[in-house]
């Protein structure tokens, strides 16, 4: 059995902290302490590391253990300071799992192993600044009401960018049918869900524990299960092998 999960996002404990599942997550890593964290464990956009520990220790201990132990795989929004001492996926006979960032048009980061003297900014950075004063502006769900509108009115550079962003991860999903890998695991987009192709190839996503529905991904030895971070309940599952 292995577990997955991303897209933390622990803050510095302000309106603009999108975690809140501290106690939650800390018995999670109890149970599952060799659970591969795919990437954005940390605020690093809006907050700085001292005030992120300050507001979530226990869990902070936790997520360094991950980092000592090489169960920490960097993504976007935690690209500095780990991308140089973290790995980018995890892979083995199975499986392959990344943050999945760097298939986004908005969010990608140049190659970890150049320079980061000057690295250059994704988009979706300043994007993410912009909500985080917003919401210690004006009001803390800022994003969640930021992201609802702009799913009812529509934007053609935001529709754009989702299609190709569409059109990278169907293009992902098609090398990987034509890889050993069966499985492929990512977060980013936070969007939970668990899909078999017709080639047999899986597709899961974690989620996030932003927001009010925690979850994460479980493989077995004959099923990806998409589960629910609270209560452990199985969501959505499909077998390995039929």
């Amino acid at each position: 059995m292995k577990t997955f999960i991303s897209d933390l996002h622990l803050g510095d404990g302000s309106k603009a902290d999108d975690f809140h599942f501290d106690t939650e997550l800390h018995r999670f890593l109890v149970v599952y302490p060799n659970t591969k964290i795919l990437g954005d464990g940390h605020e690093f956009w809006q907050a700085d590391w001292d005030k992120i520990v300050w507001a979530h220790p226990a869990v902070s201990q936790q997520l360094l253990l991950a980092i000592s132990q090489g169960n920490y795989f960097y993504g976007n929004h935690d690209y500095l300071p780990f991308a140089k001492i973290c790995p980018e996926f995890y892979e083995d006979d199975l499986i392959f799992a990344q943050h999945g960032h760097q298939h986004d048009v908005f969010n990608k980061n140049q190659n970890p192993m150049q320079s980061l003297k000057k690295p250059k900014t994704p988009i979706g950075k300043y994007i993410t600044q912009v909500v985080g004063w917003l919401e210690r502006l004006i009001h803390p769900d800022m994003d969640d009401y930021l992201l609802q509108l702009k799913k009812k009115h529509g934007d053609f550079l935001w529709i754009a960018a989702e299609l190709q962003n569409k059109e990278n991860e169907l293009a992902r999903s098609q090398k990987y049918n034509l890889s050993s890998k069966k499985i492929t695991i990512e977060g980013h987009s936070h969007e939970p869900d668990v899909i078999k192709f017709p080639t047999g190839k899986i597709y899961a996503n974690c989620g996030s524990w932003v927001g009010s529905e925690p979850t994460y991904i479980q493989v077995n030895d004959n099923t990806v299960q998409l589960r629910d971070g609270l209560d452990y309940r199985v969501i959505k599952e499909v077998k390995i092998y039929e």
